[in-house]
């Protein structure tokens, strides 16, 4: 299945290809475009009781780029403005369930270089029940991969680039605003909460599931293998959305 729309100058151009099956009327507001597996659209993992286990604060430049390279979960927020005007500093706090007393630190590992103002994260062997949650300035840009089951979420951040990798984890995006935005996951779901602005490439493979409430950009290409593919609203000068077998659900497109 294959769906593609361009909108010229006063007017919208809609381009639909698909196999042998016909369309079917939707009974409810979202396109329903074809459908060869069921499946729900995974709902936001259970909180834990986390305690922290060991804490950085780093004076850092407000356009950093965050290079994190992970064996285990991360969630990024922006700095409070209000307590940190100047958006020059970064936190980095792990955190681990209560259970869990076997945590490897010395696999973690947490260096900012002023010259090329990059703040590099690794802890591809840090045990995957660890999550780490960072602070950092609203502007840096974002390379995260998170390896095994690492989840990763991003909140509110407005960067040039946000790029995120994940295997058999989650992506969760929320308000996120960015002249480019970019998503695989390998094994797992990706979810989008408010809107996502930029040009936007998410893809999933396997029966990684993508649910997108909506996206704003220029470009935007969405596309799952065998996974439910559902975008609420997309205002975009161009848009693909396509699945090898699942199925999608299109709301308002503009």
């Amino acid at each position: 299945m294959f769906w593609t729309s361009a909108a010229q100058r006063g007017s919208l151009g809609l381009h639909r290809c698909w196999s042998h099956k016909r369309l079917t009327a939707p009974r409810c507001p979202l396109i329903t475009l074809r459908s060869f597996c069921s499946g729900s659209v995974p709902e936001t993992s259970p909180t834990h009781n986390e305690s922290p286990l060991q804490r950085w604060s780093l004076s850092v430049s407000p356009f950093t780029t965050v290079r994190a390279q992970l064996g285990c979960s991360i969630t990024v927020h922006p700095l409070d403005p209000h307590a940190y005007p100047e958006a020059d500093r970064a936190f980095i706090t792990v955190l681990r369930s209560d259970g869990d007393q076997n945590v490897a630190l010395g696999q973690l590992q947490v260096h900012y270089d002023d010259r090329s103002k990059v703040l590099m994260i690794s802890a591809e062997k840090v045990n995957s029940d660890v999550t780490i949650k960072m602070d950092a300035p609203v502007k840096s840009n974002i390379f995260i991969t998170a390896e095994g089951k690492g989840n990763v979420q991003v909140k509110r951040m407005e960067c040039n680039i946000c790029k995120v990798q994940t295997q058999q984890g989650n992506c969760l995006l929320h308000s996120i605003k960015s002249h480019q935005v970019e998503v695989q996951a390998h094994g797992g779901h990706v979810t989008g909460v408010g809107t996502i602005h930029g040009n936007v490439n998410i893809s999933t493979r396997g029966h990684g599931v993508v649910n997108v409430k909506k996206l704003q950009g220029t470009t935007m290409n969405v596309s799952t293998e065998h996974g439910l593919l559902k975008v609420r609203a997309i205002y975009a000068e161009s848009s693909c959305v396509s699945s090898s077998s699942g199925r999608v659900e299109l709301g308002h497109v503009h």
